[in-house]
């Protein structure tokens, strides 16, 4: 096991404010207490556990952005980043992904041709069941090892955590679209 060292400090420079060498497991029991560090964890599982179920080949973001599609047709490219708590230009990268694999097709919007509606193709609307069922069994598996009760009351905790980090902070920093 190898002992780090954070950055900035030297294990054997003898001054007031260098660090000892921390084993690797002590700096995790750190990390595990930390809620940042834990729900980056928890988006890492959730894509793998979504890239091992998933029988389409997709990504957990392609799955979501094609079931909001599914949901409305009808938005643009900033309406779904919105709808998907993403940035634009990730959207972009999802859409382009799912158009050349031909899910997703953009089509003119009727009211205003500068811009274009991602819609889904037939053989995007064909495969909208087992992505559901996909991602369903997804919300099924990242909660297995918890009681209806604790289920309930985890949703309601990151829930909260996204309602109360978004919009404009006093400090000028946007955060994220609910």
């Amino acid at each position: 096991m190898a002992a780090q060292v954070l950055p900035g400090a030297s294990a054997n420079d003898g001054s007031i404010g260098s660090l000892r060498p921390v084993p690797i497991n002590e700096i995790m029991r750190i990390f595990v207490r930390k809620p940042g560090f834990l729900l980056a964890r928890t988006d890492q599982v959730s894509n793998a556990l979504y890239g091992a179920l998933s029988r389409g080949g997709e990504t957990l973001a392609q799955a979501e952005m094609l079931l909001t599609i599914a949901s409305d047709d009808g938005r643009d490219q900033v309406g779904l980043a919105r709808a998907n708590g993403i940035d634009t230009s990730t959207t972009a990268i999802i859409l382009d992904n799912l158009e050349l694999t031909g899910l997703v097709s953009r089509v003119p919007d009727k009211k205003d041709r500068r811009r274009s509606l991602p819609t889904l193709t037939e053989e995007g609307q064909r495969r909208i069941p087992a992505v559901a069922a996909d991602f369903a069994a997804l919300q099924e598996e990242l909660l297995s090892g918890n009681a209806a009760q604790e289920r309930g009351r985890l949703i309601d905790l990151l829930g909260r955590i996204g309602r109360e980090n978004a919009g404009e902070r006093h400090d000028g920093i946007t955060r994220l679209a609910p």
